[in-house]
């Protein structure tokens, strides 16, 4: 460390290193030889080194980096003996692109090497250094390259973990060969890996990373139309019962969470057409009433941005007509009710956490139908969950009495109900406070001059007269004068 002290060769992790020069030097010899030395000793010292490998390739050059510099990487990244930490921290370092002149092939091989080892944190950051050279290269490049490479991976029978990364790696590499001359053929290919072998894998961790890779392709990709058709028969196989199609073998909850997570994304592919838009609601309402809890709980974080993106491609005219933004609204609104009502405690915490999102890509009709009085009475039923939990519902009031007619018999409940809960002694003062806060929005929107913004107003000014005791109530007691300073301050004059 000293040594490399002395030659200036230290960065802080998170540091760009600077642009290096155009050939070796008597100092980037010493600088490699320092380096072979460090990599050589103790773990903690090696660990250091590999860590300041792109300063050494700033000391080298460009020249000297290609032609001595990676080809010791490689040496060391197949050596057996180097140990996991080591690599981790080299996996980091080799997205040196910037640092020798652009993409070279030669930092391909230790990448791919990495990719297939079995430590975790190792291969993730392979992948996450070819997601960054393949972003920042050329079409030509990850198709003459990385996709090869990509192939060779999802080849790889010995071991499962070079198909996990190539799955890490796959959206990112196919929407770079979509910008490559001639790219048909190659992205065939790579389609066919993706349907015949990743998402077929054996291996769970293959088939779960496969499925999120759709996701992120279905984001990525120019072709959304061949991906669309793709995707939908895999999400249909992997989230409808045998008897609508689905898997005849149950698959792990964790694939199939994942291929919950991959429905925002084919929704955005496919909602502006009937037949796209009619696959989605039969995808979304079979998981509703699906027998694992958990992969309704995944719908439940899920199903806002899904009826967001269906909302706003029905919006565009696609074939579901002039209604429908409409139809897709109360469509997602039943299948959202259905997680409400879920006999599972967890999936109706989670679905009424996630109203405020839902509430955003649906009509104000269904919000006030279907979310307001679910989460009205989660929030005054005192023996749900915790105080805490409750108080962090309470807190979507706002932005749902945002979404509804200000003058809605919705509206007027919410409003009956944040002062109720004010004007109780025994209710929670976690609640308590956090209504106290978002009273002044509440009035602004049915109205300050209305008789509702009247009532809480003088609801919120009562409770300053409550007795306070403990330091928590002292600290409800100036939130709640904050709170009337501020609503005083909405009256008409």
């Amino acid at each position: 460390v000293r040594r490399a002290e002395a030659t200036g060769l230290t960065t802080a992790p998170a540091q760009r290193a600077p642009e290096p020069a155009a050939g070796g030097t008597m100092a980037g010899e010493r600088a490699l030889e320092i380096f072979k030395e460090d990599l050589s000793g103790g773990i903690e010292v090696a660990k250091a080194a590999a860590q300041r490998m792109s300063v050494i390739a700033v000391v080298m050059g460009k020249a000297a980096t290609k032609s001595q510099l990676l080809p010791y990487v490689i040496e060391k990244v197949r050596d057996p003996e180097t140990a996991d930490e080591i690599l981790y921290r080299l996996a980091e370092q080799l997205d040196i692109a910037h640092l020798i002149g652009g993409f070279d092939p030669m930092l391909v091989a230790p990448l791919e090497a990495l990719c297939q080892t079995e430590e975790t944190l190792v291969r993730d950051a392979a992948a996450k250094s070819i997601n960054a050279l393949v972003a920042a290269g050329s079409g030509r490049e990850a198709k003459e390259f990385w996709a090869p490479m990509l192939v060779r991976l999802c080849a790889e029978s010995n071991w499962f973990t070079a198909r996990v990364s190539a799955a890490r790696i796959y959206a990112r590499i196919y929407a770079a060969v979509e910008g490559a001359p001639d790219p048909d053929e190659m992205l065939m290919a790579l389609r066919e890996l993706m349907t015949a072998r990743l998402v077929q894998d054996e291996a769970p961790m293959v088939k779960r990373a496969a499925v999120t890779a759709l996701g992120e392709l279905a984001a990525q990709c120019k072709g959304k139309a061949v991906v669309r058709d793709e995707m939908r028969p895999i999400l249909k196989q992997l989230l409808l019962p045998p008897s609508a199609g689905g898997a005849a073998i149950a698959e792990g909850d964790a694939v199939r969470v994942a291929a919950v997570g991959a429905l925002p994304a084919f929704a955005a592919l496919c909602a502006n057409t009937a037949e796209g838009h009619a696959a989605l609601v039969e995808l979304c309402t079979a998981v509703a009433h699906d027998r694992s809890w958990k992969l309704r709980v995944a719908l439940a974080q899920s199903l806002g941005a899904v009826a967001k993106a269906a909302a706003s491609r029905a919006g565009q005219g696609g074939s579901s007509g002039s209604g429908g933004a409409s139809t897709s609204s109360a469509e997602f609104a039943a299948i959202f009710d259905a997680l409400q009502r879920d006999p599972e405690a967890e999936v109706r915490f989670v679905t009424a956490n996630r109203s405020a999102e839902m509430a955003e890509a649906t009509a104000p009709a269904e919000v006030a139908q279907v979310i307001v009085p679910n989460l009205l009475a989660l929030v005054t039923d005192k023996s749900y969950r915790t105080a805490h939990e409750r108080a962090a519902l309470s807190a979507i009031l706002v932005p749902l009495i945002l979404k509804v007619d200000a003058g809605s018999d919705a509206a007027q409940r919410i409003v009956g109900t944040v002062g109720a809960i004010l004007s109780s002694q025994d209710d929670s003062q976690f609640v308590r406070i956090q209504l106290i806060e978002s009273s002044p929005k509440l009035v602004a929107a049915v109205g300050p001059a209305s008789a509702a913004g009247k009532d809480l107003l003088a609801k919120l000014l009562r409770f300053l007269e409550l007795p306070s005791g403990t330091a928590a109530e002292a600290s409800a007691r100036a939130a709640a004068a904050a709170a009337a300073a501020a609503a005083r301050g909405l009256e008409p004059a």
